[in-house]
């Protein structure tokens, strides 16, 4: 059997202005019954998964969380490459890849992008999805999510990614996850703390 993990952060829809787009498509995912992770910061998608082989991780995601990881750890710029919610896919385990993203501005300009060439003027430098990576065999990227092979996804993973949604577009959505929001103001700001729930219906676990 093939296994797929579809990994979503909800910053993916952080430009909508609402969360219709959203609804639909977490529809279709509690529709695919099968375990759905729920975590605050996308990397601590990893705690406990790396034990398990995936053929293939689908990333829908405003950022791509691809690091230019060479072989020997570090990136092209010399420096080893931490583990964080920007490089968490290049600690993943899998031989195919796909990056699914909004906006075409995510990939062509480096809206998106996690490499360390991505601010660069020539945007192929550093590129992993040009220049290859050593733990992925198959690269892929693409605008949207229609091209999504449901049929093969065993698992999912969502990051909340507090510090980049936009609480408009995945508010239902949120609520349909068993997430908490409350808001407070300080000092003329406003913060927002994001409550897991419990695992419930078999299916949503946090």
């Amino acid at each position: 059997m093939y296994h797929t993990y579809l990994s979503i952060d909800l910053d993916y829809w952080c430009r909508h202005k609402t969360p219709v787009q959203a609804v639909k498509f977490f529809n279709r995912v509690f529709h695919l019954n099968v375990p759905i992770h729920v975590v605050l910061e996308h990397h601590h998608l990893l705690d406990g998964r790396q034990h398990r082989q995936y053929d293939k991780l689908i990333n829908v995601d405003f950022h791509s969380d691809l690091a230019d990881r060479r072989e020997d750890g570090k990136d092209y710029s010399g420096h080893y490459v931490p583990l964080s919610t920007g490089t968490w896919v290049s600690f993943f385990h899998c031989s195919h890849f796909v990056w699914c993203y909004p906006k075409v501005e995510c990939y062509r300009d480096g809206w998106g992008r996690c490499d360390s060439g991505c601010t660069s003027v020539n945007l192929v430098d550093h590129n992993p999805f040009i220049m290859g990576h050593p733990d992925i065999n198959i690269l892929r990227h693409h605008v949207g999510v229609a091209d999504i092979p449901w049929h093969e996804v065993s698992e999912v993973g969502v990051a909340i990614s507090p510090d980049f949604i936009d609480l408009n577009s995945v508010g239902p959505v949120l609520a349909d996850l068993g997430i908490g929001v409350k808001k407070l103001e300080k000092d003329r700001f406003a913060y927002h703390y994001f409550h897991l729930g419990r695992s419930r219906n078999g299916q949503i676990f946090f």
